[in-house]
């Protein structure tokens, strides 16, 4: 018969391996890199693509791009952090320069980068070179991401001194307001912005993080060395005596003691999740949040006061392309030759608000039918974004599995690409209403963008009600701030989607 002390022993030992971390995977090799523009030419303030072609073992793996000045001397200006995708071991992301990035500021400027699996800098491949203009683009001029129908913010950067690679959700624990620039994009492809200005649902952010640090971070490795005191103590005691008392005593207040944190932690994560009404995440354990910017380090744009007696005139603020009467239709090109595929699908999941011919109009203006479309954290037929995928969605379209940017990718999830945005459609006419300009709007730039205008108070839309913020092409009630020229609240990719689609929606193309 086994004797106590050895089953301690083998149930301290398997404990411990379960927590001990994977063994190391083959090693990672880069086959080459790319700039997303041709010619390889960027400008300032613009999201410029970068791809890093790598072996299938570079999947998963955090990659570190530092990007570098070329002159007399090697000048490092900002770094990307990108997680290789899972299937293929691709690295692909965004990066922005800025003029305060850059030592000279003059003439143009030789750009370059250096990718490599974080923590093996020796295994580095070097990009080609991109001549940077220091002048922002030009109105006529394209970001180097696909221009789809689904509205992004530029991605920012977090902080570069992690010393975590950051494949958990809850580190750095922080996660908003951070200065250095460091972009990072999940397993997922989801970007994460940790410079972004700090919003109200940050703060349950924050205490979930704390919670999951001390449960994920600390408890474990200190379960892990109770148990292993506790089973030597059982060991060298020989099943007998003070030391086996005070082994089993350890080892039994350690199990319970893990198993009520265990069971806290559910309790509070369920308590965070249902306080925060703003989460999106698809699973009971995670927590996502979206929401328009509340405090931060967001720059406010001063107008000077106007002198006694003296009105200020309202600025054009029509970007280009954009017309000023936004009841009129956009005509446009309504098909391909990819589109008629699809047709049966839009029929199939035609329902309420979400029309076919909407369903059509929004498939073609997002993507051109191309399933393979994507942006920083849009992807597929739809151009659906994962955050906005709720569980309730997933479960009426008969999907089990988490939806991922290469899911949504995925020729054979077509079928229920096209049912997710159905769904995702009729969710929005609680506040966009049923009319196909104002859903178009509510797909492109977020939900609030239905809501009514405070800026443009006392105006009506196309039906007479009040003006939408999508609508308002000022963001101060005196007019004379352009909603166009504000990096966070600008509906002006709206204002040029919207009129599109509903065109496209009246004017059916396949």
């Amino acid at each position: 018969m086994i004797k106590r002390p050895l089953i301690y022993l083998f149930l301290a030992i398997g404990i411990f391996f379960s927590f001990a971390p994977e063994a190391k995977a083959a090693s990672c090799t880069f086959t080459g890199t790319n700039w997303g523009k041709e010619p390889a030419i960027g400008y300032l303030e613009e999201k410029i693509a970068f791809t890093v072609s790598g072996s299938p073992e570079c999947g998963g793996k955090t990659i570190r791009a530092n990007f570098y000045t070329k002159g007399l001397s090697e000048t490092k200006i900002t770094e990307v952090l990108t997680v290789a995708n899972p299937v293929n071991g691709l690295t692909a992301n965004t990066v922005t320069f800025r003029s305060r990035d850059l030592i000279t500021r003059n003439g143009d400027q030789s750009v370059y980068f250096k990718a490599y699996p974080e923590g093996k800098p020796e295994n580095a491949i070097t990009s080609s070179i991109l001549t940077l203009k220091l002048q922002t683009a030009p109105a006529t001029n394209n970001s180097a991401q696909p221009n789809s129908g689904s509205q992004t913010q530029p991605t920012q950067n977090q902080d570069s001194s992690k010393a975590i690679k950051s494949s958990v959700s809850w580190w750095p624990i922080v996660q908003c307001g951070l200065n250095t620039k460091v972009t990072y994009t999940d397993s997922n492809g989801v970007v994460h912005d940790y410079s972004k200005p700090c919003q109200r649902c940050d703060l349950f952010k924050l205490a979930k993080n704390l919670i999951d640090f001390i449960m994920f971070g600390l408890i474990p490795p200190i379960a892990v060395i109770l148990f292993t005191w506790a089973g030597f103590l059982i060991l060298i005691s020989g099943g007998q005596g003070k030391g086996y008392t005070q082994g089993k005593t350890i080892f039994r207040n350690t199990f319970f003691g893990f198993l009520l944190i265990m069971l806290s932690w559910v309790v509070t994560n369920t308590i965070i999740r249902s306080i925060a009404t703003d989460n999106v995440a698809n699973n009971w354990w995670q927590f996502e949040c979206q929401e328009k910017e509340l405090f931060g380090a967001a720059e406010a744009t001063i107008e000077p006061e106007a002198k006694p007696g003296e009105e200020k005139e309202p600025q054009a603020c029509l970007s280009q392309g954009e017309q000023s009467n936004l009841c009129n239709l956009t005509a446009v090109a309504c098909s391909n030759s990819k589109c008629g595929q699809y047709k049966s699908l839009a029929d199939k999941y035609a329902s309420g608000a979400a029309t076919a011919n909407l369903l059509k109009a929004i498939m073609v203006s997002e993507s051109s039918c191309d399933i393979s479309k994507s942006t920083a954290s849009s992807y597929g037929l739809m151009m659906l974004s994962p955050n906005s995928i709720t569980p309730s969605m997933k479960t009426d379209c008969q999907i089990s599995g988490d939806v991922t940017p290469s899911w949504l990718m995925n020729p054979a999830n077509a079928d229920k690409s096209v049912c997710l945005a159905a769904k995702y459609i009729n969710s929005l006419t609680g506040t966009c209403g049923t009319s196909a300009r104002n859903l178009a709007a509510g797909y492109n730039g977020g939900i609030d963008a239905c809501n009514k205008s405070v800026d443009c108070a006392g105006e009506t839309s196309c039906d007479g009600s009040p003006t939408r913020k999508w609508e308002c092409l000022y963001d101060d009630k005196a007019h004379t701030i352009c909603n166009k020229d504000r990096p966070n609240t600008s509906y002006a990719e709206t204002r040029l989607y919207a009129p599109k689609v509903a065109y496209c929606a009246a004017n059916p193309g396949f």
